[in-house]
């Protein structure tokens, strides 16, 4: 019986060491992943009411838009996006201050090239790509 006991010890043991270990995500990592998850809301609140986005950079920061009245940018009318402030360093996001990178409603972009955004430095840091109907996360810049 001792034998046994060992024996299902060991397997416990050996099955043990053979799960991956969970990670602890980076703050670069885990902005990241928060600004392509808000992207996702983004495409599915255009395709669901038919009204175009923008995703703004002003003073550092990302933030979600749309056209309002007048045709100006007013923040988003998703509550959640509306409420979107994600810091970005400036030469590391390929949008210029007070630039939009917006898409219509059909998702097609108004720049030729995605827009990428890098959260973090050096080897530990994240890239979000999006070309406006898909978003991906990237290692490194």
């Amino acid at each position: 019986m001792l034998v046994v006991l060992v024996l299902f010890a060991v397997l416990a043991g050996a099955v043990a060491l053979s799960l991956p270990s969970a990670q602890r995500s980076t703050p670069a990592e885990a902005a990241a992943s928060t600004f392509a998850t808000h992207i996702d809301r983004a495409v599915d609140a255009a395709l669901t009411t038919g009204v175009g986005f923008g995703i703004a950079y002003e003073r550092g920061q990302l933030s979600f838009v749309q056209r309002g009245d007048n045709n100006q940018w007013v923040p988003h009318s998703d509550k959640q996006l509306a409420g979107v402030k994600l810091s970005a360093d400036a030469p590391r996001i390929s949008l210029h201050a007070q630039e939009v990178f917006s898409v219509s409603p059909d998702l097609i972009p108004n720049k030729n090239t995605p827009l990428r955004a890098v959260f973090g430095r050096g080897a530990g840091a994240m890239t979000v790509v999006f070309d406006g109907a898909r978003v991906r996360l990237q290692e490194g810049v």
